[in-house]
Protein backbone atom coordinates (compact mmCIF):
# COMPACT_ATOMS: atom_id res chain seq x y z
CA UNK A 1 0.00 0.00 0.00
CA UNK A 2 2.86 2.44 0.76
CA UNK A 3 4.42 1.92 -2.68
CA UNK A 4 1.11 2.73 -4.28
CA UNK A 5 0.88 6.14 -2.62
CA UNK A 6 4.56 7.08 -2.54
CA UNK A 7 5.78 5.66 -5.86
CA UNK A 8 6.20 7.67 -9.04
CA UNK A 9 3.08 7.82 -11.12
CA UNK A 10 3.11 6.17 -14.51
CA UNK A 11 0.37 6.00 -17.03
CA UNK A 12 0.73 4.48 -20.49
CA UNK A 13 -1.10 6.43 -23.12
CA UNK A 14 -1.14 6.49 -26.90
CA UNK A 15 -2.38 10.08 -26.86
CA UNK A 16 -0.39 13.18 -27.78
CA UNK A 17 2.05 14.55 -25.22
CA UNK A 18 0.50 17.49 -23.32
CA UNK A 19 2.54 20.15 -25.13
CA UNK A 20 1.48 18.88 -28.58
CA UNK A 21 -2.14 18.49 -27.49
CA UNK A 22 -2.13 22.11 -26.25
CA UNK A 23 -0.55 23.34 -29.50
CA UNK A 24 -3.11 21.44 -31.59
CA UNK A 25 -5.95 22.84 -29.48
CA UNK A 26 -4.60 26.40 -29.88
CA UNK A 27 -4.30 25.90 -33.65
CA UNK A 28 -7.93 24.79 -33.84
CA UNK A 29 -8.98 27.83 -31.78
CA UNK A 30 -7.08 30.13 -34.17
CA UNK A 31 -8.79 28.53 -37.18
CA UNK A 32 -12.23 28.93 -35.56
CA UNK A 33 -11.51 32.61 -34.87
CA UNK A 34 -10.20 33.25 -38.39
CA UNK A 35 -11.39 30.63 -40.93
CA UNK A 36 -9.71 32.63 -43.71
CA UNK A 37 -6.35 31.39 -42.41
CA UNK A 38 -6.90 28.02 -44.06
CA UNK A 39 -7.59 29.60 -47.44
CA UNK A 40 -4.60 31.94 -47.12
CA UNK A 41 -2.37 28.99 -46.25
CA UNK A 42 -3.66 27.04 -49.26
CA UNK A 43 -2.97 30.05 -51.50
CA UNK A 44 0.57 30.41 -50.09
CA UNK A 45 1.14 26.67 -50.49
CA UNK A 46 0.13 26.76 -54.16
CA UNK A 47 2.36 29.79 -54.72
CA UNK A 48 5.28 28.08 -52.95
CA UNK A 49 4.87 24.95 -55.07
CA UNK A 50 4.69 26.84 -58.38
CA UNK A 51 7.35 29.39 -57.44
CA UNK A 52 9.85 26.86 -56.17
CA UNK A 53 9.41 24.64 -59.23
CA UNK A 54 10.08 27.67 -61.44
CA UNK A 55 12.97 28.94 -59.30
CA UNK A 56 14.82 25.62 -59.52
CA UNK A 57 14.71 25.37 -63.32
CA UNK A 58 18.23 25.39 -64.74
CA UNK A 59 19.78 24.51 -61.36
CA UNK A 60 21.08 21.16 -60.10
CA UNK A 61 18.05 20.89 -57.78
CA UNK A 62 14.42 19.83 -58.04
CA UNK A 63 11.30 19.78 -55.89
CA UNK A 64 10.41 16.39 -54.49
CA UNK A 65 6.94 15.22 -55.51
CA UNK A 66 4.28 16.18 -53.00
CA UNK A 67 0.82 17.57 -52.41
CA UNK A 68 0.35 21.07 -53.85
CA UNK A 69 -1.58 22.19 -50.76
CA UNK A 70 1.13 21.08 -48.33
CA UNK A 71 2.70 24.17 -46.69
CA UNK A 72 6.20 22.81 -47.20
CA UNK A 73 8.32 21.45 -50.03
CA UNK A 74 11.44 19.33 -50.06
CA UNK A 75 14.23 20.39 -52.43
CA UNK A 76 16.72 17.72 -53.40
CA UNK A 77 19.70 17.31 -55.74
CA UNK A 78 18.46 16.17 -59.15
CA UNK A 79 21.55 14.10 -60.03
CA UNK A 80 20.99 10.72 -58.38
CA UNK A 81 24.50 9.51 -59.34
CA UNK A 82 26.21 11.84 -56.84
CA UNK A 83 27.39 10.51 -53.49
CA UNK A 84 25.29 11.38 -50.46
CA UNK A 85 28.11 13.51 -48.99
CA UNK A 86 28.28 15.61 -52.17
CA UNK A 87 24.50 16.13 -52.15
CA UNK A 88 24.63 17.19 -48.50
CA UNK A 89 27.45 19.66 -49.24
CA UNK A 90 25.47 21.21 -52.11
CA UNK A 91 22.30 21.50 -50.02
CA UNK A 92 24.21 22.98 -47.07
CA UNK A 93 25.68 25.58 -49.42
CA UNK A 94 22.20 26.66 -50.60
CA UNK A 95 21.01 26.92 -46.97
CA UNK A 96 24.07 29.04 -46.09
CA UNK A 97 23.69 31.37 -49.09
CA UNK A 98 19.99 31.87 -48.34
CA UNK A 99 20.76 32.59 -44.68
CA UNK A 100 23.33 35.22 -45.69
CA UNK A 101 20.50 37.05 -47.47
CA UNK A 102 18.11 36.78 -44.52
CA UNK A 103 16.09 33.76 -45.65
CA UNK A 104 15.87 30.85 -43.23
CA UNK A 105 15.44 27.44 -44.82
CA UNK A 106 16.49 24.21 -43.16
CA UNK A 107 18.02 20.91 -44.08
CA UNK A 108 15.73 17.99 -43.33
CA UNK A 109 17.64 15.85 -40.82
CA UNK A 110 17.12 12.21 -39.96
CA UNK A 111 18.84 9.60 -37.83
CA UNK A 112 20.00 7.45 -40.72
CA UNK A 113 20.83 4.45 -38.53
CA UNK A 114 17.20 4.35 -37.34
CA UNK A 115 15.64 4.51 -40.82
CA UNK A 116 14.51 1.32 -42.53
CA UNK A 117 15.10 2.82 -46.00
CA UNK A 118 17.68 5.37 -47.08
CA UNK A 119 16.37 8.92 -47.25
CA UNK A 120 17.62 11.36 -49.86
CA UNK A 121 19.11 14.52 -48.34
CA UNK A 122 16.90 17.56 -48.83
CA UNK A 123 16.11 21.12 -47.84
CA UNK A 124 12.74 21.81 -46.27
CA UNK A 125 11.12 25.06 -47.42
CA UNK A 126 7.90 26.06 -45.70
CA UNK A 127 5.30 28.80 -45.77
CA UNK A 128 2.57 30.04 -43.44
CA UNK A 129 -0.79 31.77 -43.67
CA UNK A 130 0.50 35.17 -42.55
CA UNK A 131 3.37 35.38 -45.04
CA UNK A 132 2.88 38.29 -47.43
CA UNK A 133 3.15 37.77 -51.21
CA UNK A 134 6.21 40.04 -51.47
CA UNK A 135 7.94 38.06 -48.70
CA UNK A 136 7.35 34.77 -50.49
CA UNK A 137 8.57 36.24 -53.80
CA UNK A 138 11.71 37.57 -52.12
CA UNK A 139 12.41 34.19 -50.52
CA UNK A 140 11.93 32.41 -53.85
CA UNK A 141 14.29 34.86 -55.58
CA UNK A 142 16.96 34.27 -52.94
CA UNK A 143 16.57 30.49 -53.22
CA UNK A 144 16.76 30.72 -57.03
CA UNK A 145 20.01 32.70 -56.88
CA UNK A 146 21.52 30.39 -54.27
CA UNK A 147 20.53 27.24 -56.21
CA UNK A 148 22.11 28.50 -59.41
CA UNK A 149 25.41 29.53 -57.77
CA UNK A 150 26.07 26.06 -56.31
Amino acid sequence: MIAMYNGLGYCFSASLPPLLATAANEALTMIKEDPGRVHRLQDRSRALHAGLTEALKGSPFRCREGEVLAPFRHVEVADSSLRKEEKERMLDEVVEKAFEEGILIARARYLDENEAFPIEPSIRVSTQSELEDFELKRALNVIERAAKIV
